[in-house]
């Protein structure tokens, strides 16, 4: 009977075996390792988000049309850095539940939770990205997280959204194209799961896999900053590489939501019903002439922490006259140029560039350069001057990159 037992018994374990082996046949192209498995989903979101940056380009080819085929494909292939950045932002929990350091994330249960993240969260981002699409060509510019806040107070999107999907329905087909694709290549790597008996305490697992935690948890972090710059790559960090009007086809919607996700924004204020009403007491537009502009060099010189009371000749009348101050030679130019007086508009440096080079006062506790509105449309001195000839250079005592100066003197028209 132990003989028979034994054969039944074997015969029972090589079925079992077979029905296994037959089942992941055909159907998965990776079945093993719980990080390679993580690794290839994460390139799978990351590739499908690339390609609908190439979409959202041949969609709006029209906009785009001052751009070459080939500047076109450098932007998209310099946008993966952002691409990166995105993925890694959206999919960090599902990093972490793939990354720690136990044998329980090797269950089933567990990875179907994990497994249903990633495919909802990176289904909703291909979602953004692709109605962006469309949404693009009325506000110019990628969606930013402040649309939240115009869903919750009622901004007509019950009555918008089926409007879109009747007149643009061919978008919403890719992106059901795009999901299906995402779920059907990410279900064929699977993690080879094991049963609840297998998934104790093991030191060994444990500490090969707390170093490969800590590894992984590193490089997540140097690609959501996008390197290893003093500052994290942000939105205005897309114009160290192109114009103002081409930031769109540079970035990406999720990233451009997550970057502004808790960004403080500005009220809408209006006082006056017309703009006739509010020119008549008021206007900072001025028409000027250009009958005598003289191509002078142009120089600003910035100091900070400088007040007033430190420049001798704009206190004259202190000390009877015998004031000196502390700036001799800024001294020396007040007496041969012109003087304006004017208001400070900025609390800090990074407030204060934008204030004195493109008359854009601190409104927000955040500063301008960091803000959701720094890919809008806002002008410099050195972008007026560049139609009459000039050729512009910003010079700055800190780490290039410091609070983001490099980016924003690209964005407004500075040519080095």
């Amino acid at each position: 009977m132990r003989r028979n037992s034994g054969k039944r018994s074997k015969s029972g374990s090589g079925k079992n075996s077979s029905r296994s082996s037959r089942s992941g046949k055909g159907k998965k192209w990776f079945l093993g390792n719980i990080v390679v498995v993580m690794l290839l989903k994460l390139f799978l979101a990351l590739f499908l988000l690339f390609l609908s940056r190439i979409l959202f380009y041949a969609f709006n080819l029209g906009y785009f049309s001052n751009l070459g085929l080939m500047e076109a494909m450098r932007l998209c292939a310099i946008g993966i850095r952002f691409d990166l950045s995105a993925i890694l932002i959206i999919n960090s929990p599902f990093i972490v539940l793939n990354s720690l350091p136990f044998k329980f994330t090797y269950n089933r249960i567990y990875q179907a939770i994990a497994n249903g993240y990633f495919y909802m969260i990176n289904a909703f981002a291909l979602f953004t990205n692709f109605g962006d699409t469309i949404y693009f060509r009325f506000t110019l510019k990628r969606l930013t997280a402040d649309i939240f806040n115009y869903v919750g107070v009622g901004g007509d999107f019950d009555k918008l959204i089926p409007q879109f999907l009747r007149d643009f329905w061919y978008v919403a087909v890719v992106w059901l194209l795009f999901v299906a694709v995402l779920i059907y290549v990410g279900t064929r790597f699977a993690v080879a799961c094991s049963g609840s008996k297998k998934t104790g305490f093991n030191i060994q697992f444990f500490a090969i896999h707390s170093v490969l935690f800590a590894a992984i948890m590193v490089l997540t972090v140097i690609g959501i900053r996008g390197g290893l710059q003093l500052r994290p790559i942000g939105l205005a960090t897309a114009g160290n590489y192109t114009s103002a009007k081409n930031l769109p086809l540079l970035l990406n919607t999720p990233f451009s939501i997550a970057r502004t996700v808790n960004k403080e924004t500005l009220k809408t204020l209006q006082y006056y019903k017309k703009e006739t009403d509010l020119a008549a007491v008021y206007t900072p537009v001025h028409q000027g002439t250009t009958a005598g502009f003289k191509n002078y060099n142009v120089m600003i010189i910035i100091l900070e922490s400088m007040s007033r009371e430190h420049i001798g000749s704009l206190n004259r009348s202190l000390e009877n006259g015998r004031y000196q101050g502390f700036t001799p030679f800024l001294d020396s130019l007040i007496r041969h140029g012109l003087y304006f007086d004017a208001f400070a508009n900025g609390k800090t440096s990074i407030q204060g560039i934008p204030a004195i080079l493109s008359a854009i006062p601190s409104l927000m506790n955040e500063s301008f350069i960091q803000s959701t509105y720094a890919t809008g449309k806002f002008m410099s001195i050195a972008g007026l001057l560049r139609p009459k000839g000039y050729t512009t250079a910003f010079f700055h005592g800190g780490t290039n990159g410091t609070m983001g100066f490099d980016s924003y003197t690209k964005l407004v028209g500075f040519d080095h």
